[in-house]
């Protein structure tokens, strides 16, 4: 059985409109070469809450990297 391939995307603010439309771009194109994808994310815009701040972005240090394809 081939093995799918994996492709990793780093994005914070999805809310916001290029970077929704960028990935729902990616999100079909993987769709369409039968790729997985992971998504990984923050929601956090810039604030004064420095504490809150690093710590959502630690979601950043959970991503195994020999896992991904791309």
């Amino acid at each position: 059985m081939k093995k799918r391939k994996l492709i990793g995307v780093i994005i914070s603010e999805v809310e916001e409109l290029y970077q929704h439309k960028l990935l729902r771009g990616i999100i079909s194109q993987c769709y369409a070469l039968d790729y997985d994808i992971a998504i990984f994310s923050t929601f956090i815009k810039d604030s004064d809450f420095t504490e809150y701040k690093t710590g959502e972005k630690n979601i950043f240090n959970l991503i195994n990297l020999d896992h991904f394809d791309g």
